[in-house]
């Protein structure tokens, strides 16, 4: 859009665009190098298309979106979720799927039977795990199993309803299945993989042909994930990442190492993604493409606040995690102090178009796509609640609305007038919500409420600086706000 211009002495009026919201949160150093397009905090809103609208969200009705017939699973789901996987199995006895909801909560398993008009949350009795498990599917002898193992519990064997243990199993912090072996890193010292007998992922009795472990003794730090991906087996290290070629024959295994972090890596955030690898670590979001590791998005990376327990999962082509966030505070009428505060956020990073978006508040503990016969779903475990991510801006938690301030900002902006003075003598915005639209410069800002109304609306007003910004403040459901543009006197 190009400024129309209308001279007057040696000041000049003119109408121009102070966004369209178009870039959604950029932040790369300072931020009067940043387009006014561009989003210097963005939080609980979306920008695709061009308007600012509500962003993503969590709901607590759980029976809904796996397909149950009644409600009665939210009543009586444990609190304090932790972990949940996706247990796929066929019940050979019935002839049909049987997947199942597998969820670590009070130290204890429980389960969940996926079919419709299947509505109990059942414990396995005597499963206790004192410590956060990890969890894989396999099939072992003609029957679907699901394997869970802990730091400091003993591996167990999930068939259907009843269970087995594998004493002689090694305690494991993470574990992948790789050309019919399972691998393991374990606790400890941390610095050896561990495999299992071939074809047999309860068998651990060490013999040159059976089970057996490789040690790491270099200084890329402890064993924390391993991943089974492009043929190879690559194990996440505290400060690095190594690759196992590891076939049938263990005489064969080789490691090598690929790459060495500045920063720590965060274990429970390194998932397979398709064709890559995402995870966190203590220089933001990374990209492993089994070769070279690359980061994610750096404009926004340096205001990620990683730590180790923070957590991932993938869905629909989208990376989520949790971690926490540099976020700025909208500023105090009057003032230009805009305070920093870090903060739990859930985000969404787009592997096709690199685009992010910020859930403020919501810290998870485990994360997972759930894609079954009958079910499709994102779940979250955050806070007490088992929740499920949704795309239309829902959030309600303990079948409770729950209220969300959405914030959008600007960095500030010469306009294309370096060191010339402008006032902002008007704006126009239409807004299908009331929202508060803040206007700050380098001296000063002023907040301004706006009526939702079903046209573009003419909002007078009188604020001067060198550099100006913009920002939108709404806390109703349904945000729809077009771009914003300004009549403005530089002189």
């Amino acid at each position: 859009m190009r400024n129309k211009r209308i001279v007057r002495g040696a000041a000049r009026t003119v109408i121009a665009p102070l966004t369209d919201f178009a870039d959604g949160i950029i932040y790369a150093g300072d931020e009067k190098a940043l387009p006014l397009r561009a989003g210097l905090d963005c939080y609980d809103v979306a920008t695709a298309g061009g308007a600012l609208k509500d962003g993503p969200g969590l709901h607590r009705e759980l029976a809904a979106s796996l397909n149950m017939t009644d409600d009665s699973i939210d009543q009586w789901l444990p609190v304090n979720v932790e972990a949940v996987w996706l247990y796929k199995r066929y019940d050979p006895v019935m002839a049909r799927r049987d997947d199942r909801l597998v969820i670590w909560a009070e130290k204890q398993i429980f389960y969940i039977p996926l079919q419709n008009g299947v509505k109990l949350v059942t414990l396995f009795p005597g499963s206790s795990f004192l410590s956060k498990p990890s969890g894989t599917n396999y099939r072992l002898n003609g029957k679907d199993v699901f394997i869970l193992c802990s730091e400091t519990d003993t591996m167990t064997v999930i068939d259907g309803s009843s269970y087995t243990l594998a004493p002689g199993a090694p305690f494991m912090s993470s574990m992948a299945i790789h050309y019919e072996r399972l691998y393991a890193t374990v606790s400890g010292e941390k610095s050896a993989v561990w495999f299992s007998d071939e074809l047999d992922p309860t068998n651990w009795n060490v013999t040159l042909t059976g089970a057996g472990f490789i040690e790491m003794l270099d200084d890329r730090g402890a064993l924390k994930k391993v991943v089974s991906f492009l043929d190879s087996l690559y194990i996440f290290r505290t400060n690095g990442i190594s690759r196992m070629a590891a076939y049938g024959d263990q005489t064969q295994f080789s490691v090598s190492h690929l790459f060495t972090a500045g920063g720590r890596i965060a274990a429970d955030s390194v998932v397979l993604c398709g064709d890559r690898i995402l995870f966190l670590s203590s220089e933001g979001l990374c990209e492993f493409d089994g070769a070279s590791v690359r980061k994610a998005l750096p404009k926004v990376s340096e205001r990620f606040v990683v730590s180790e327990t923070d957590c991932g999962g993938y869905f629909e082509g989208k990376y989520y995690f949790s971690t926490r966030f540099k976020f700025y505070t909208a500023p105090v009428q009057g003032t230009i102090m805009r305070a920093e505060s870090v903060e739990p956020v859930l985000a969404e990073y787009d592997l096709r178009t690199g685009g992010i978006r910020l859930m403020r508040g919501i810290l998870a503990k485990a994360i997972a796509g759930v894609t079954s016969e009958n079910v499709h779903a994102l779940l979250i475990a955050h806070a007490d609640a088992l929740a499920v991510f949704d795309q239309t801006g829902i959030y309600k938690i303990w079948q409770a609305p729950a209220a969300r301030t959405k914030y959008w900002a600007s960095p500030l902006s010469d306009l294309g007038y370096p060191g010339k003075n402008k006032r902002v003598v008007e704006f126009y915005v239409r807004t299908d919500t009331d929202i508060t639209v803040i206007l700050m410069t380098d001296k000063t800002s002023r907040n301004h409420a706006v009526s939702g109304k079903n046209t573009v609306q003419t909002v007078r007003t009188n604020i001067s600086g060198r550099l100006i910004s913009v920002g939108v403040l709404s806390t109703e459901a349904g945000t729809n706000v077009g771009n914003i543009s300004a009549k403005i006197t530089v002189y």
